[in-house]
């Protein structure tokens, strides 16, 4: 038998023993292709049942809703998650940590809602700045309470409730607007106006959020210790908690999701804009291979760090890198189905660029985990740095691309920065923990 045949039938037996330990994995996998099924579902009927226009529109609004819950997190979400893996985690420490987080967000809160309200003053029209004149209180609001939901499921994720975490997190809101379309397309005699579907997205965003936090009140005091039962090492011990680091960290990652949508819309017409963002949500569909392994491995790899056993650490970030090759390479034909039947449709024309940009995309995948390595290895500070040098390349580059040469060329500068990202984290990775 060969090495390379040696290898592959080692990682495969390794696949099926940690299913079998951990009936998380295949619940949280099923959980996870369900959510995605939903969000390709929106991809293709925002533009079948209400055209590129007002695709154009709903993604706009659900940039602005999740770039200002970024702001509104402040970097809360991987602070939370870290502090709630801690081995020396208690009931009022959990506590401490959740109430210091919603704080912080009630704060910079008040602040966004006069600058979102005096934008609505603003003499300029185009597509991002009239969706917040004519939705700014369904923008704040629904900021917010998308907000309280992430700072609630990164403490879940932290706490080892994967499954919870990823419900409300990654599916509750798509599963919300696609309900929402389709009581539109079924009830003829509705016909929501796009002021209406964000009225509906707003409302239900908001309720489930006093019962998500109350639940999580009931969990700590039922499931964390009230005393200390763990003597942390002094390595372990020295944890940056700057919420800045992963602020900063986070924009990057959510800036690169929906930012290209915003500038497009403020050099593209409308329709231009929902073509893009069509393309563009497909081609991101391929990062939910990371998204599910960062899910999987953040706990494992802080917990490993804690206790210094870096031999296990390197083999686990080696099964989760070629783990989550293997899914983008599944998303990533996908992503082909998906466009070619949108061809056959005759909505918009695929070609060479739009592949380009879908196998970059897919070729930074293959780095595997490593910016959710280099949070829970106390490298904080060098993974805000490449996010924040990443986001202003990718934001130039894309604006100078689509204003002075084509959205064409836009494409595949956002797919060479996004794979530039994923080889220096890896580099570090490498580097600064597992000394390779």
């Amino acid at each position: 038998m060969s090495d390379s045949e040696s290898y592959f039938k080692n990682w495969s037996s390794g696949i099926i023993t940690k299913i079998r330990t951990n009936k998380t994995i295949p619940i949280f996998i099923i959980s996870k292709i369900f959510e995605i099924l939903i969000k390709i579902s929106l991809i293709l009927l925002l533009p079948l049942i209400y055209g590129f226009v007002t695709t154009a529109y709903v993604q706009t609004f659900l940039c602005m809703v999740f770039m200002i819950s970024v702001l509104l997190v402040g970097g809360s979400d991987v602070w939370l998650l870290k502090q709630m893996t801690r081995l020396d985690l208690t009931q009022k420490a959990a506590f401490n940590y959740m109430n210091s987080s919603i704080y912080l967000t009630l704060k910079i809160s008040i602040l966004l809602f006069l600058i979102i309200f005096t934008i609505r003053l603003i003499p300029i029209n185009n597509l991002p700045i009239n969706v917040i004149k004519e939705n700014w209180l369904n923008v704040f609001i629904s900021s917010v309470s998308f907000s309280m939901i992430t700072i609630l499921s990164w403490s879940f994720r932290g706490l080892g409730r994967i499954i919870l975490s990823q419900l409300f997190l990654g599916l509750y809101w798509s599963l919300v607007l696609i309900s929402i379309i389709f009581f539109d397309y079924f009830f003829e005699d509705l016909s929501l106006s796009t002021h209406g579907i964000t009225n509906l997205f707003t409302l239900f965003l908001f309720l489930p959020v006093p019962f998500y936090y109350l639940f999580f009140n009931r969990y700590i005091k039922k499931n964390v210790s009230k005393e200390n039962k763990f003597d942390l090492n002094l390595k372990s011990l020295s944890i940056k908690n700057s919420r800045l680091q992963f602020f900063l960290e986070q924009s990057s990652g959510t800036g690169m999701n929906w930012l290209p949508i915003f500038f497009a819309g403020l050099f593209l017409a409308d329709a231009e804009v929902g073509v893009f963002s069509t393309n563009y949500r497909i081609a991101f569909g391929i990062f939910t291979s990371s998204i599910i392994v960062n899910f999987l491995s953040a706990k494992k790899f802080s917990e490993l760090f804690q206790k210094s056993l870096l031999n296990d650490l390197a083999k686990d970030y080696k099964f989760f890198s070629i783990f989550q090759s293997v899914l983008g390479l599944l998303m990533f034909f996908f992503a082909i189905i998906i466009m070619f039947y949108l061809q056959s449709s005759s909505l918009y024309l695929i070609n060479i660029y739009a592949i380009c940009f879908l196998i970059l995309i897919t070729l930074s995948t293959f780095c595997g985990p490593a910016d959710m390595f280099l949070n829970m290895c106390n490298q904080e500070r060098i993974n805000k740095n490449i996010a924040i040098y990443i986001l202003f390349a990718l934001i130039i580059l894309f604006c100078l691309s689509i204003k002075y040469l084509s959205l064409n060329i836009g494409y595949i500068s956002i797919g060479i920065v996004m794979l530039l990202k994923q080889l220096i984290s890896l580099y570090y990775a490498k580097k600064r923990i597992l000394k390779v």
